[in-house]
């Protein structure tokens, strides 16, 4: 097989991305990341990466956006979320992205009790 179909170096190379990113990214970033998936989840039945970048400060960043992967894969091991495979792709609303299509998430532990400080869910 050709390297440039390899799924296996494919899959490799994502792992080495994940690990690059969620090393350079700052602590704090890191930290604030996490409880803005949280909340996320417990506040929205469904919820997008636009949701969770929206409940941290802008004035929190990290180097490379894309460390928001390992913080999705961490709430998933958490068993906070998973991929809502039900429900198809949508447009993410951040310019930065060009409308790029991005997953929808199930929270695994939304509670319709909780209220988290003024945002909403839009699905």
């Amino acid at each position: 097989m050709s390297p440039l179909f390899d799924p296996r170096q494919g899959e490799a190379n994502k792992q080495d991305g994940l690990y690059i990113v969620s090393v350079h990214a700052s602590l704090f970033w890191t930290d604030t990341a996490i409880e803005a998936v949280h909340r996320a989840a417990l506040s929205c039945p469904t919820f997008t990466a636009d949701d969770i970048w929206a409940r941290i400060p802008p004035d929190i960043r990290t180097r490379n956006n894309k460390a928001m992967g390992p913080i999705l894969r961490y709430a998933v091991k958490q068993g906070w979320c998973a991929k809502a495979e039900h429900i198809p792709w949508v447009l993410c609303k951040r310019a930065s992205r060009n409308r790029a299509p991005m997953q929808v998430w199930q929270s695994l532990i939304y509670d319709p009790d909780y209220h988290d400080r003024g945002f909403l869910c839009p699905r």
